[in-house]
């Protein structure tokens, strides 16, 4: 399956990366191009190949960055923006608390991009606030820094509420399309504050 993976990576890069440069200024191949790198950081991540996932994570941000200044009222691309910087985060997060942590990264530079995350995802939330995969997202943000805070000797507990506040109304509702149910992720949270009890 490894093979698979890495094979789908070879393969699909160069391809998207062959139309950009000859649809430069094409938006969706712009987009597409994005999310085969953040799809890429997964997959890296996932598998513990952390510098690959950091380097795709890396140009997933450059990319939506630059598609939501050129659209600034497609909220799609600031959502992809943060997801990348959430989980660039929680792959240095990862990285760190590895056998062999990095070299040239700190928790200052994980809790960098958790901010990036979480300041995007606010925007988001008062620009749309009935859109619940915003809110399930930014609890989402708060609960992985106030991890990151806690392995780090900081006070992880105003996350933590943060995430718990904003995750408790949506538990009695549907999980927005994509995402865990939010039962799921306040049992994480409700776990980690009665550790931290």
């Amino acid at each position: 399956r490894d093979r698979d993976v890495t094979g789908v990576q070879t393969c699909a890069l160069p391809i998207y990366q062959t139309l950009a440069n000859e649809k430069q200024g094409n938006e969706a191949v712009e987009a597409q191009m994005a999310s085969a790198n953040s799809n890429l950081g997964d997959i890296d991540r996932l598998r513990g190949m952390y510098q690959d996932a950091v380097d795709n994570y890396d140009q997933a941000v450059l990319q939506f960055e630059s598609l939501s200044g050129k659209h600034p009222g497609s909220l799609d691309y600031r959502q992809s923006l943060a997801y990348s910087h959430m989980w660039l985060g929680e792959t240095l997060r990862s990285w760190l608390d590895s056998p062999k942590k990095p070299a040239h990264y700190t928790a200052i530079d994980a809790q960098k991009e958790y901010d990036q995350a979480i300041t995007i995802q606010q925007q988001l939330r008062k620009s749309a606030p009935s859109t619940l995969a915003y809110q399930q997202e930014l609890a989402r943000s708060y609960y992985s820094r106030g991890a990151l805070l806690d392995d780090n000797g900081g006070d992880p507990l105003p996350d933590l509420q943060h995430a718990l506040t904003l995750l408790q109304p949506l538990v009695a509702g549907t999980a927005p399309a994509g995402e865990p149910p939010p039962a799921q992720e306040l049992a994480r949270v409700e776990y980690d504050l009665g550790v931290l009890y």
